[in-house]
């Protein structure tokens, strides 16, 4: 028998992050209190919308983020 997958969203899996003690975990937690955020999804309107709003760590802890959600989005067979 198969597993079933789900599709998760970006931010989703991102508010999923929060407890990491490192950067991804950090911005997890800020994004958790930007209610601005939720209309950016998508991995790469997500690092647009940090890199205009936030700090050079934000926009390199979005980046990172991005691409393991995206690692792990390829991962689950999505």
């Amino acid at each position: 028998m198969t597993e079933e997958r789900f599709f998760v969203p970006f931010l989703a899996w991102l508010d999923d992050q929060q407890h990491r003690d490192d950067p991804v975990g950090t911005l997890a937690r800020d994004n958790a209190r930007d209610p601005v955020a939720e209309q950016y999804d998508s991995p790469t309107y997500f690092v647009q919308y940090i890199g205009q709003v936030g700090g050079v760590e934000a926009q390199q802890a979005a980046i990172k983020a991005a691409a393991e959600y995206m690692a792990w989005d390829q991962s689950a067979g999505i």
